[in-house]
């Protein structure tokens, strides 16, 4: 099963310590990532790093960066995965300090590797840029090589400007939302190690986060027909359109098939498309 991705909620507040998102249904063994972005009260740092509790989930931190000026705009994930997920809100709590803008994005990827507790076989690597204040027309972030082409790239940034955002090239949206602390958007793609952005020229403060997420190592099953009889007529050509129909959407996962038979013109038959 190659990696698909899906909104599950956005959501902002100002002015507040804690705050809650909309009601989340995450899907059995899905990866959830949570984005929060959030600027402190009065503008200078340290940041105070959040925590998020609900919905019947262990919401464990993966990384969390601030800005490189004063350091009170931040960016941190989350990440949980479970076979059996609860529902229900989540809480994001700053520990009572006041956050002057808080954003968030609640992510979700199925197909993943779904080893180790609380999505951590699914994260292999995450990576960060900070920039101080200044003119730019872009963010870039550069992960390491992934480790397999079925792997997917997500990435997070807030964003301080009022010009508006483009996703990176292939990439596709999760999320993309103004509020007072400026504009957030999430993005994933396949098989992308350089996750970017890029905007008009202007004077901003970004921030942004990306991680690498393993897809699942299980093999797709082979489809097995039997039968009594001759082989029914283009049988193995249907089988052999299925599959390539297959093989188009997902090329990684689908070698080429083979296909083979036994005794196909006596009393039984069966035929198997192997990857």
């Amino acid at each position: 099963m190659a990696i698909t991705a899906s909104n599950l909620t956005t959501g902002s507040a100002a002015s507040v310590t804690s705050t809650t998102t909309a009601s989340i249904s995450p899907t059995a063994n899905a990866l959830v990532i949570v984005a929060v972005a959030s600027r402190n009260f009065t503008g200078a740092g340290p940041a105070t790093v959040p925590t998020v509790t609900g919905a019947s989930g262990t919401w464990v931190q993966i990384a969390t960066l601030s800005d490189g000026s004063s350091g009170a705009r931040t960016v941190t994930l989350f990440r949980d995965l479970s076979a059996s997920p609860g529902s229900g809100i989540l809480t994001i709590d700053f520990a009572g300090v006041n956050q002057g803008s808080v954003a968030w994005s609640v992510d979700q990827f199925q197909g993943t590797d779904t080893s180790g507790t609380h999505g951590s076989g699914a994260i292999v690597q995450n990576g960060g840029v900070n920039p101080t204040t200044g003119t730019t027309t872009g963010q870039l972030i550069t992960l390491s090589a992934f480790g397999s082409a079925n792997n997917a790239a997500y990435g997070f940034i807030r964003n301080s400007g009022a010009n508006t955002i483009t996703i990176g090239s292939g990439f596709t949206s999760l999320a993309n939302f103004m509020t007072a602390g400026g504009e957030h958007v999430a993005e994933w793609k396949l098989n992308d190690n350089t996750v970017d952005w890029s905007w008009s020229s202007q004077s901003v403060t970004s921030v942004a986060e990306a991680l690498e997420i393993k897809a699942s190592t299980g093999d797709a099953a082979s489809p097995f027909v039997t039968g009594l009889g001759p082989i029914p007529f283009n049988m193995v050509s249907y089988l052999d359109a299925s599959y390539f129909a297959e093989a188009s959407l997902n090329p990684n996962l689908f070698p080429p098939p083979v296909i083979t038979t036994v005794n196909p013109f006596v009393n039984s038959w069966n035929l198997r498309v192997t990857q």
